[in-house]
């Protein structure tokens, strides 16, 4: 059971969907016996053994447990798993022959993958989804990831990528102030279906707070303007957006609108763009998604500082984020350090999130969600994806 996750038999079936090279984890979580570091030089046929960096396996059978990784009559301990029992794995060990064994609590067992195998991921209900070690880039997880479709508020991620890079090149800062000058947005702020917080027309507000409003709170006015200050026009800054875009590999999307919304929301405050259908949205892909958040997280880990706020007050007024999994949420779940990122929206995207995991000791995870019939779906679905991920692989650097 060597190899990408994606291809072993017990992974989900689907296209392969490199986000970068596949990088498989190297080594086991500990090194406990002095054959473990011997495991580096195995070299089994892939299929063969289970000898990667996994947390727990299931017994296929009934397997004997052995005292040391070399089995025989005198090193059995009389323990014995029954098929399908679920055991943690603590480390990789070879015998004496280079043959791989699995260090458990109470001794070894075998690695071959006839004998055990990985405990089954479960995904979320939606219509498509990806989850990707953020350290190595490797996939864990994907179901109709390359199949396109709308992604509502998620692109408000590339948006805001946009605008760090602004800041960045010193074209602005963080206290530079923003006249809401323009009564569409205003009205599109106090419009109950777009809406949210609520712009006072002439009134200057920083880049921080239009900023905090569009990552906390997904305040699609708030994301409008700042992709006005940036670019000079919210048409100059879509055209940024699909550069952006096609630089970091999101080779399936294609953008229309800065926040999100769909042309039939859009046209009642003017910012259709020129040439598009009347129905027309934001296209991506779970797969491009997850290239993105990787970027965005490579280039501006601050980011995870604003998608992580529960609670704030802009000028004055409570605002609050609309990702349940954080603490406080309604899916809060505090084993699954969930720190970010967005949601989204609209009735033809359905319910998305990208949301990103950082459990102390383990590689980030991200898991993107798009189409769930409901918030409840998105948000249950990815705590279970995860649990399962965390259950499957350790996701810990091998020992030097």
């Amino acid at each position: 059971m060597v190899g990408n996750p994606t291809t072993s038999p017990t992974a989900p079936a689907g296209p392969t969907m490199p986000v970068t090279a596949p990088t498989t984890p190297a080594g086991p979580a500990s090194s406990v016996t002095p054959q473990v570091q011997a495991a580096a030089q195995i070299r089994p046929r892939a299929g063969d053994f289970l000898t990667e960096n996994v947390a727990s396996v299931v017994a296929r059978r009934e397997l004997a447990v052995y005292t040391t990784p070399d089995f025989s009559p005198q090193t059995d301990t009389g323990e014995r798993l029954a098929a399908r029992d679920k055991v943690r794995v603590v480390g990789v060990a070879t015998s004496a022959a280079v043959e791989p064994r699995l260090q458990i609590v109470g001794g070894f067992i075998s690695a071959a993958s006839q004998d055990v195998r990985r405990p089954a991921l479960r995904g979320p209900n939606a219509d498509a989804s990806v989850a990707v070690d953020l350290t190595t880039g490797e996939i864990l997880w994907q179901d109709s990831a390359n199949t396109k479709r709308r992604i509502a508020s998620i692109t408000k991620l590339l948006s805001v990528y946009l605008v760090l890079d602004w800041l960045e090149a010193g074209e602005g800062t963080w206290q530079t102030r923003v006249i809401m000058d323009d009564a569409n947005l205003v009205k599109m702020s106090k419009d109950w279906n777009t809406g949210g917080f609520v712009f006072k027309r002439g009134r200057g507000y920083s880049v921080r707070d239009l900023y905090t409003l569009s990552v906390v709170e997904s305040s699609n006015a708030a994301i409008t303007a700042l992709g006005i200050e940036v670019a000079g026009s919210n048409e100059a800054f879509l055209d940024e957006m699909n550069a952006k875009a096609k630089q970091i590999g999101m080779k399936s999307s294609k953008f229309i609108s800065v926040s999100g919304l769909d042309n039939p929301s859009l046209k009642q405050f003017g910012l259709v763009k020129p040439g598009t259908k009347a129905k027309a949205g934001n296209i991506s892909t779970a797969a491009d998604v997850a290239r993105l958040v990787r970027a965005l997280l490579t280039d501006y880990p601050d980011v995870l500082d604003t998608s992580a706020i529960t609670k704030t007050t802009v000028r004055g007024k409570k605002v609050r984020n609309t990702n349940q999994m954080l603490p406080g949420g309604r899916f809060y779940d505090a084993g699954l350090a969930i720190d970010g990122l967005k949601t989204g929206y609209t009735s033809r995207a359905g319910y998305c999130l990208a949301a990103t995991s950082a459990k102390p000791g383990h590689h980030p995870v991200a898991i993107v969600v798009l189409g769930a019939k409901n918030s409840k779906a998105r948000f249950a679905g990815t705590a279970r994806l995860l649990h399962s991920i965390y259950d499957r692989w350790s996701l810990r650097d091998a020992p030097q």
